[in-house]
C-alpha cells in the first residue's frame, strides 16, 4: 500500500508533473511489480509537493480520511505482518514519516469495530495483524556486509543476497532490477552485484509472544496451511470436516513439492489437480456449515487466494501460454478493431480447451472472425482465433478513476469499487477455460496492444484505451496580456483519432476589437493527425 502516487515529485524523463506524474509513477510501480509479484494499492492522498512536517501533511491530506483508507486495506487484505518506513527523522519529505505514523495507528484501529464502522456495515470485518516492523537504517552498517557490532534489541536482520538456483540470482538482485523501473526518479539502471545483503527491520509492536532475537519477520507465525486452524479455534466440534480436508490439502501440497522438477514441472499435475479440487470442496462445505460467521469469513478469504494459486500453478505446470493482442491501442466510440488470441500448450500433457473468448463492457460487440475456440491441444500445439470487437457508440472514455479535490490535497474517487487499485481494468479481456484431467480452470488477462518504442528499449504494451475522436488542447492555459502589448502566440492543437475522414473549422473566440492571425496550419492527414 503506497499512500500517494508520487504526484509532487520531480520528473527526469518528461514534462509530466503533479496528477500526470502520479499516473507515470503508478505505471512504473506496475512495471516494477512484474519482477517481484507484489500487488500494488494506493490511498486517496495527493502528494502536494515538499512537506516540512507530519502535522502539515496530515492537515493537507485529512488524517482521518487517509487513515480510513489504510484501515480499509488492512481489513480487506488481512495481513499477518505489517511493515512501514522509518517513522522519525528531521529530513525533508515528511510524507514518508507521515505514512509510517498512519500505519502505526492503523495496526490497532483495523481491529477496533468502532473505528470507521461504515466499513463494517459494508461487509468488511475487523482484523488484527500479529506483528509490525519499521525499516531500520541504524548506524554501524558495514557497507556490503552486515551490521558492525551487536544489533539493538528488536532488530531483525535478513540476508536477501542468498543465491536462488531457480531464479539464477538473489532476491536482492531481483530487487535492484525492479527498482530500476522508477525511471522518472532516475533510479540506478545498474544490475545488483552478488553477495550478502542484510535487510534490517525493527520490531515495533506484536500481539503474540516474540523471541529476544528474531531471524525473520514471520518468526512465531505459522506460515503453512496450519495457520488456517487458528480461525476455527474454539469451534473444533463443528470443524471436523474442515480439519479432515485441511490434512488432505497438506498432503496434496507435499506430493506436489516432492514431484517438482524444474525441468519437468508437469510431474506435479496430479497433485495440483487434487489440491485444487480439495480447495473448491472446502469452500463449498464451509459456506454450508454451522461454523461462525467470523470463521467462515476468514477461511473463505484465504481459501479464495489458495484457489487462485492452484489455478496459476496448474497453468504453469502445463506450460500454458496465453497471448491476447489488440490491433489497436487507442480506439474511439463506434470503431471496430481485431483481437488475436493464441493459446499454446508448451508441455507434453494434453489439455482440453473448452472456450476461448473476448469479454467487453455492456454495449460493445465481439464476434469470432476466424480460427478455433475449442479443442484438445497436445504438447507444442495451440489454438488461434481472431475476434472483431466493436466499441459502443456511447463507450466511456478511458481516464483515471480518481480526480483531485480542489479543497484538500486528496483525491475524490469516481468509482468507489476501484478504491486502492492502480488503474481501472482494461475494457477488453481475454478468457480461456480449460480442463486438466477433468478439473476445469479459467485464465483471464487484459488484452494488450504491442508496439516498439521510438527509442531504445524492449517491447512496449498498453491496454486498449478509449479516446474521443477529436480533442483540443490550448497552450498556455493562462496568459498574462498587458494592455497595449504586442501580439502573443497561442498554440492550439487538434488531434483526431478516428479512422475515417473528418472535416471542420478551427477558430478562436475573441473579445470585440481583437484580431487573430493563423501562423501555421497543417492540413488533415490520416489517423493521429
Amino acid at each position: 500500500l503506497t499512500m500517494t502516487r508520487g504526484d509532487g515529485g520531480q520528473n527526469m524523463m518528461g514534462p509530466e508533473l503533479f496528477e500526470a506524474l502520479g499516473i507515470v509513477r503508478s505505471a512504473e510501480l506496475e512495471a516494477m511489480h512484474r519482477f517481484d509479484g507484489v500487488e500494488q494499492y494506493f490511498t486517496r492522498a495527493f502528494e502536494f509537493g515538499y512537506s516540512f512536517s507530519v502535522e502539515e501533511t496530515f492537515q493537507k491530506w485529512g488524517k482521518e480520511e487517509i487513515l480510513a483508507d489504510a484501515v480499509r486495506m488492512i481489513r480487506t487484505m488481512r495481513p499477518d505482518v505489517l511493515t512501514h518506513m522509518t517513522p522519525t527523522g528531521e529530513g525533508g519529505g515528511q510524507h514518508h514519516q507521515s505514512t509510517a505514523r498512519l500505519t502505526q495507528e492503523a495496526f490497532r484501529a483495523a481491529a477496533d469495530p468502532t473505528r470507521f464502522p461504515e466499513q463494517i456495515r459494508e461487509g468488511l470485518r475487523p482484523w488484527q495483524p500479529l506483528k509490525m516492523y519499521h525499516r531500520y537504517r541504524g548506524i554501524g552498517m558495514g557497507g556490503r556486509g552486515g551490521p558492525v557490532g551487536p544489533p539493538p534489541p528488536g532488530m531483525v536482520g535478513m540476508n536477501t543476497g542468498v543465491f536462488d538456483p531457480i531464479l539464477g540470482r538473489s532476491y536482492a538482485q531481483v530487487g535492484a532490477e525492479a527498482r530500476s523501473m522508477h525511471r522518472c526518479q532516475s533510479m540506478s539502471q545498474l544490475r545488483g552485484m552478488p553477495g550478502e545483503r542484510i535487510s534490517q527491520w525493527m520490531l515495533e509492536e506484536a500481539v503474540i509472544e516474540t523471541a529476544d532475537r528474531e531471524g525473520d519477520l514471520f518468526d512465531g507465525i505459522e506460515m503453512g496451511l496450519d495457520r488456517f486452524k487458528d480461525f476455527v479455534e474454539g469451534e473444533e466440534a463443528q470443524a471436523g470436516f474442515f480439519m479432515e480436508g485441511l490434512e488432505a490439502l497438506k498432503g496434496h501440497v507435499s506430493r506436489a513439492e516432492e514431484a517438482f522438477n524444474a525441468l519437468e514441472p508437469w510431474r506435479t499435475l496430479p497433485a495440483l489437480r487434487d489440491g485444487l479440487s480439495t480447495v473448491r470442496m472446502l469452500r463449498t462445505d464451509i459456506a454450508a456449515s454451522s461454523l461462525s460467521d467470523d470463521a467462515k469469513y476468514d477461511l473463505e478469504h484465504r481459501l479464495a487466494v489458495k484457489e487462485d494459486q492452484f489455478v496459476n500453478a496448474l497453468a504453469l505446470a502445463h506450460g500454458i501460454a496465453l497471448e491476447s493482442i489488440a490491433a489497436e491501442g487507442e480506439v474511439v466510440p463506434g470503431e471496430r478493431f481485431n483481437v488475436d488470441l493464441l493459446v499454446v500448450n508448451e508441455g507434453p500433457e494434453p489439455i482440453a480447451v473448452t472456450s476461448v473468448e473476448v469479454t467487453t463492457p455492456d454495449g460493445w460487440t465481439q464476434r469470432r472472425e476466424s480460427g478455433e475456440t475449442a479443442g484438445t491441444i497436445s504438447g507444442g500445439s495451440g489454438l488461434a482465433a481472431v475476434f472483431a470487437v466493436g466499441v459502443a457508440d456511447n463507450a466511456e472514455y478511458s481516464r483515471p478513476y480518481w480526480v483531485r479535490n480542489p479543497e484538500v490535497d486528496r483525491f475524490d474517487i469516481l468509482k468507489p469499487e476501484l478504491l486502492g487499485t492502480p488503474f481501472e481494468p482494461g475494457p477488453v479481456q481475454a478468457r480461456v477455460t480449460f480442463r486438466s484431467g477433468g478439473i476445469e480452470a479459467v485464465l483471464e488477462e487484459a488484452v494488450q496492444y504491442r508496439y516498439e518504442g521510438a527509442w531504445v528499449g524492449t517491447e512496449k504494451q498498453q491496454r486498449v484505451t478509449v479516446l474521443p475522436a477529436l480533442s483540443v488542447n490550448v497552450s498556455p492555459r493562462t496568459l498574462v496580456y498587458p494592455t497595449g502589448a504586442e501580439s502573443r502566440t497561442i498554440s492550439v492543437d487538434v488531434v483526431y483519432k478516428g479512422t475515417g475522414e473528418a472535416r471542420g473549422t478551427l477558430r478562436l473566440d475573441l473579445p470585440a476589437g481583437w484580431d487573430v492571425t493563423c501562423l501555421l496550419y497543417t492540413s488533415p492527414s490520416p489517423r493521429d493527425s
